[in-house]
């Protein structure tokens, strides 16, 4: 389908074969060389977003289009997140939530922080809750990373199941959603404190004494390595 203001497409939200409106402008993407543009469904409203192969500095061919339901963004700049196999997990988990693809987007909550422990080399052997729980790291946010394990387990394992504080049984389907934005939450906590804090640390001004312990630690740590030599 050649570019066009407004298009006949099949809605994925109400399933109907309808017209669809163009919605704002349209965009390059540096990364694909895709066009990306925005349209509106003319029967149900739903906002779907297409991807075009250009022509003359425009978009020309239509390549695919896809639901967009969510608008989660991280706290967390994630290029701040320093491993890149941790920060591609968690940005494709944000990615299917925004596509509403939520046992997706738990699945790779969870195998975020399982390259996160691999990363910081957490023992344990082949048991997830094992390396969290080896961290060097609070309690809190210990717990937040297997509650995020649990969602993980939610969203691959349809015979794991989730209960409410009362210890009622929560049916899976009818809260994937909000498990899945749940899971964002806490592993965006978890890495805003493992990586934000820390910088706002290490580029604060330091006291007197700091800076003495700092100079006694650098020394310390040469002579560690003169003697090794």
């Amino acid at each position: 389908m050649n570019y066009s203001r407004r298009l006949s497409l099949q809605c994925p939200y109400c399933n109907t074969k309808t017209q669809f409106n163009e919605h704002g402008n349209f965009v390059l993407c540096n990364h694909t060389g895709e066009y990306h543009q925005s349209f509106l469904c003319t029967y149900c409203g739903g906002l779907v977003l297409t991807h075009w192969s250009g022509f003359n500095n425009k978009p020309y061919k239509l390549k695919r289009y896809y639901k967009v339901v969510g608008d989660y963004e991280p706290q967390i700049d994630l290029q701040k997140i320093q491993n890149e196999l941790v920060r591609k997990d968690f940005q494709e988990a944000i990615d299917c939530y925004n596509h509403g693809f939520y046992n997706a987007s738990m699945v790779m909550s969870r195998r975020a922080i399982h390259q996160e422990v691999e990363v910081r080399k957490a023992k344990g052997g082949n048991l997830l809750y094992e390396k969290i729980n080896s961290l060097v790291t609070s309690e809190n946010l210990k717990r937040l990373l297997n509650k995020v394990k649990n969602f993980g387990n939610s969203g691959a394992h349809p015979d794991f199941f989730l209960y409410d504080k009362n210890g009622n049984q929560l049916i899976p389907e009818e809260h994937e959603k909000d498990f899945a934005k749940l899971a964002l939450v806490f592993l965006d906590k978890y890495f805003q404190d493992q990586y934000e804090i820390e910088e706002l640390i290490t580029n604060a001004p330091i006291s007197e004494l700091e800076k003495t312990s700092n100079l006694n630690k650098n020394k310390s740590t040469k002579q560690r390595l003169g003697k090794k030599v």
